[in-house]
């Protein structure tokens, strides 16, 4: 219930004729964001993947850097190398906070059931490869 009555919130200041989309932001808590007086920013696409983007941004003062692409869990992101939390922007996008100064921000998405079925392969794998090797007597004691 709680979630549907924010993205009523969210619903509402989207389709508000004063919301300016290129100047304010709405994040997860139903919180709009603008930014401050004299902001300047620029960003350029560096590398796109099926999963993933790298993006160099330049910010005169802190903001948000937005992607207007679907926002799914599963996203993961980085800013100069370290993480950074991926958030939900204008309910469908992808944003993260971005601090003043030139970032290189990587975009990379490993859903949970990927990273779990990688998992279960590697250990099919290597018990696959224990059985052969129990099979055929090698490192069995003799």
């Amino acid at each position: 219930v709680e979630e549907r009555v924010e993205h009523d919130h969210e619903l509402a200041v989207l389709s508000d004729p004063g919301f300016d989309p290129r100047r304010e932001l709405i994040l997860p808590a139903g919180r709009e964001a603008t930014p401050s007086e004299g902001f300047r920013a620029t960003s350029q696409v560096l590398e796109t993947r099926p999963d993933g983007v790298r993006i160099e941004a330049v910010a005169n003062r802190p903001g948000h850097l937005v992607l207007v692409d679907a926002f799914y869990p599963g996203w993961r992101a980085t800013l100069d190398g370290s993480p950074v939390p991926v958030l939900r922007a204008n309910i469908g996008f992808r944003a993260v906070w971005l601090p003043a100064g030139r970032h290189l921000v990587e975009m990379t998405y490993r859903p949970a059931p990927l990273l779990w079925s990688f998992g279960v392969s590697i250990l099919t794998g290597i018990l696959t490869i224990a059985g052969l090797l129990r099979g055929t007597g090698f490192g069995a004691n003799r």
